[in-house]
């Protein structure tokens, strides 16, 4: 019986570690290439443009800190609720953290 908790328990506690990676082909350093058209679009001076783009950096770091602890949380809570067995069941049937529900996509105002 100890031996098949510990891959269920394994991945409970590593989990958290896999989703706060950032997403595939996303550098923390890069801004995706439409917000780096625009800032080029803005006639901003270099220094200008370089302190917007950090801070817009800046932001999606603490975006994705805050997004990783919020999971750590919910999961430590459906973790008090499920066995470990279940916890995995349920973890193959929820879509990865950052992808979109199958639907339309979201309309401009």
């Amino acid at each position: 019986m100890y031996r098949r908790c510990i891959l269920p328990l394994l991945l409970i506690v590593l989990a958290p570690l896999a989703w706060a990676q950032p997403a595939p082909g996303e550098h923390p350093d890069r801004l995706p290439p439409p917000v780096e058209r625009v800032l080029n679009e803005l006639s901003l001076d270099s220094a200008v443009r370089e302190q917007v783009r950090q801070t817009l950096l800046r932001q999606r770091a603490e975006r994705q800190s805050a997004d990783a602890e919020l999971r750590q949380r919910h999961r430590a809570e459906l973790a008090a609720l499920l066995t470990p067995d279940q916890l995995v069941a349920l973890d193959a049937a929820r879509p990865p953290p950052g992808s979109r529900p199958p639907g339309p996509p979201p309309q401009d105002r």
